[in-house]
């Protein structure tokens, strides 16, 4: 007779049935939707105990099932000072202790420090084995049984934080190893570059990984060692470091590399034939070789994903539009199933592993976040995303990224946060970038790395919020006191830090500043009456002869104040909705309109038209005008003129086009970025906040001579409305350049 109470027996039954069921004709799936979840053929979990029978056994706590492991326990409960017998340091380390040769692997023992609980000697059933058996629980084996809730996380008291950004597109696998945090990048052309990041005090590693085609997909500690899974050659890589690296598997050439999982003592990979879609294989580890203990051969098996699970190690990818499972007792022999999700990444928590899906490659696939038993897939939540990625806790709180697609798409991605075991889930933090593709705990926090095709993804942190510390206040300037000083010099223009105005007496413009305690920050042709030639900018210190020009003023500093916008071009907004509505952002959270991407180098630079379709890494929210010059990571306008370029004489301008339906119409802080180089003079730019609630409203700044730096350009508060965007013209025939641009928001209206 099968003892079907035991665990090993009730295992092998589990395989068995679930082949049996895959390899029935195909009159039926072994996997039934049942409103949107997917449920896999009933199998009992068997188990000889069960809650209420006295004993805390098995995965029951103190949370789950009170009777047996509460105060109200006759025979006494984990925490309460005396090892009963019941209890064991297996099932409980804090009453009974626990030492190397106790025949469990907990605590702070591993294999390389106790080899005679924790390695290939150790009792069949250890803290460590990747499954929550025996007498484990939450409490004496988080490892294997995942974390107990802890304190309630607020959304609202916590915010995403930028700690570094990428030389490459962004970041896909992020580990954390010796008391750094490493980032692995994603990016093509970086042969010669290093592709991971270390924080903190965020440096790209010397000498570091380099020789990646495509990128660092997966990375994973095993036996006090970074190992690091690559895409274009699926070459692996260790370190002792995270600084130098040794190559110890050489992929198949275009071939993908996505996985690692340490199982039974030993590290698995996966690696997959992109180049000609076949043999998706899953290898393993023996001493210094690799073995392939799976091989689809000539089927498109792409296998993206390794996580052990009671005991058990799985892999999950896609085949031929199918999502597929496969799972393997001992690593070697492995059972494949066809279920209806594309699953991307796993991860175990609280006794359940938790999966994101997507429907990439897999057109029938549900997306979300899934809770699966080793028998029933069950779906928790749904997402109107392309991808959920990677699901990591800290503290009791779930975690999880969201993708919006793949090199055609742009953002909103997210950062999903449940704070009730998976029960329920909201957005914590939302980027501009198209995904969050990988999600880690370093240091007792959350990270997460975000990518965007054609732009530069970044590793931000979770943090606590703080409000911000109240402005200093600026003292008012006494602009009278430039009349005081000279009775024919005029003020014809006021601030709270800003005065202007013409000299009459060919003193120039230091001194006309100098009176009021201010530098002088633009000049102009200017004459008597207050009349300013706008359209013929002079350098502040320019010596010259004129008796009258056209004086701005700013703080001592030197530096440029907010300016004081002219009066409304326009009565208003066209064929916009400047009525206050909340979209991607909160309030606090910024949004990023980037350059598009360009090959070449200054007159070289490709395409000289803007095409706006997305494409090659085309920003169609970056709006180009006659501006066909990059260099670096910006563009600018050229006082010279080569075949093929505008002439520096036309109107030439960028516009940053936000999608404010998407992201909320309301009020925004703008701050524009220029790059000051030493071959550009100070030159003043239109600055036009376009179609906003109050109409056009133009800003006079200067962009300023300087040695390479990245200069802000505060451009004030702005009530926006669904058709408003940014404009940045160059009035001349001379050069200004052109970054990125941010759009913060605030809130529904502006104070």
């Amino acid at each position: 007779m099968i003892d079907c109470q035991n665990p090993r027996i009730a295992s092998v039954l589990l395989v068995l049935i679930a082949t049996m069921l895959a390899c029935q004709p195909n009159t039926g799936s072994p996997f039934t939707p049942d409103h949107g979840n997917d449920i896999l053929a009933d199998t009992s979990a068997l188990s000889s105990h069960t809650c209420g029978d006295g004993i805390c056994t098995g995965h029951e706590t103190t949370l789950d099932c009170p009777v047996d492991c509460g105060h109200n326990n006759p025979s006494g409960y984990c925490g309460d000072g005396a090892c009963t017998a019941s209890e064991s340091t297996a099932s409980c380390a804090q009453d009974c202790g626990s030492f190397c040769g106790d025949g469990t692997c907990n605590g702070s023992e591993s294999t390389t420090n106790c080899s005679q609980d924790c390695g290939a000697n150790a009792p069949a059933q250890f803290c460590g084995d990747g499954k929550c058996s025996g007498e484990e629980t939450t409490t004496t084996c988080a490892q294997d049984c995942g974390q107990s809730p802890g304190p309630p996380l607020d959304p609202l008291d916590h915010t995403c934080t930028s700690v570094g950004t990428s030389i490459g597109n962004g970041f896909f696998a992020l580990e954390s190893y010796k008391g750094h945090l490493y980032a692995g990048q994603f990016g093509y052309g970086l042969e010669n570059q290093s592709m991971i990041y270390r924080h903190p005090n965020w440096t790209l590693t010397n000498p570091g990984l380099t020789g990646i085609g495509e990128s660092v997909c997966a990375m994973r500690v095993f036996e006090g060692r970074l190992y690091a899974n690559t895409e274009n050659s699926g070459d692996i890589f260790v370190s002792d470091d995270g600084s130098h690296w040794s190559k110890i598997y050489n992929g198949p050439a275009a071939s993908i590399g996505c996985g690692l999982a340490e199982f039974q003592g030993q590290l698995y990979a996966l690696n997959y034939q992109n180049g000609n879609k076949t043999h998706g294989r899953i290898l393993r580890m023996d001493g210094n070789s690799w073995t392939t203990v799976f091989d689809s051969g000539l089927a498109p098996l792409y296998l993206r994903e390794l996580v052990v699970y009671n005991g058990m190690l799985y892999a999950f990818g896609v085949q031929d539009g199918q999502g597929q499972m496969l799972t393997s007792m001992d690593g070697s022999q492995w059972t494949q199933i066809p279920i209806a999700n594309r699953y991307l990444r796993g991860f175990v928590y609280n006794g359940h592993l938790w999966l994101g899906s997507t429907d990439m490659s897999a057109p029938n696939s549900a997306v979300g976040i899934f809770r699966f038993d080793g028998t029933t897939f069950v779906q928790k939540y749904a997402s109107n995303q392309r991808y959920v990625t990677q699901i990591r806790a800290l503290n009791g709180v779930l975690y999880a990224g969201t993708a919006n697609g793949w090199k055609e798409a742009s953002g909103p991605s997210s950062l999903l946060v449940s704070t009730d075991d998976g029960e329920s889930w909201s957005t914590l933090c939302t980027f501009p970038e198209a995904a969050v593709w990988d999600v880690a705990v370093h240091d007792g926090s959350i990270y997460l790395g975000t990518w965007q095709w054609g732009g530069h993804g970044r590793v931000m942190q979770v943090t606590e919020a703080t409000d911000p510390p109240p402005p200093t206040p600026q003292p008012t300037v006494n602009c009278a006191l430039i009349t005081q000083a000279n009775p024919a010099w005029e003020v014809c223009e006021t601030g709270s830090q800003f005065c202007a105005g013409s000299y009459t007496d060919g003193a120039g413009c230091q001194a006309y500043c100098a009176a009021a305690g201010m530098v002088c920050v633009a000049r102009y042709g200017g004459e008597p009456g207050c009349q300013k030639e706008a359209n013929y900018p002079i350098p502040c210190n320019e010596s010259n002869t004129h008796l009258s020009d056209w004086c701005e003023c700013g703080p001592g500093s030197g530096l440029p104040p907010t300016p004081t916008p002219g009066p409304p071009v326009n009565p208003g907004p066209l064929d916009g909705d400047c009525t206050p509505s909340t979209g991607a952002l909160g309030v606090g959270q910024t949004h990023v309109v980037g350059v598009d991407a360009f090959s070449g180098d200054e007159h070289t630079t490709q395409p000289k038209t803007d095409a706006n379709n997305g494409l090659n890494g085309d920003n169609p929210r970056y709006r180009r005008h006659n501006v066909a010059r990059g260099h670096g990571d910006y563009w600018y306008t050229s006082s010279f003129q080569k075949p093929g370029e505008p002439d520096p004489n036309d109107p030439q301008w960028v516009d940053y086009t936000p999608d404010l339906n998407a992201l909320g119409v309301g009020c925004y802080q703008i701050t524009g970025q220029y790059r000051a180089t030493e071959n550009r003079a100070n030159y003043i730019v239109d600055y036009q906040v376009m179609n906003s609630a109050v109409g056009d409203v133009v800003y006079k700044e200067v962009q300023k001579k300087g040695k390479a730096e990245y200069l802000d350009v505060h451009i004030g508060k702005h009530q926006l409305c669904s058709n408003s965007f940014l404009r940045i013209q160059d009035p001349g025939a001379k050069s200004i350049s052109f970054n990125k641009v941010r759009f913060q928001y605030l809130g529904p209206t502006c104070p």
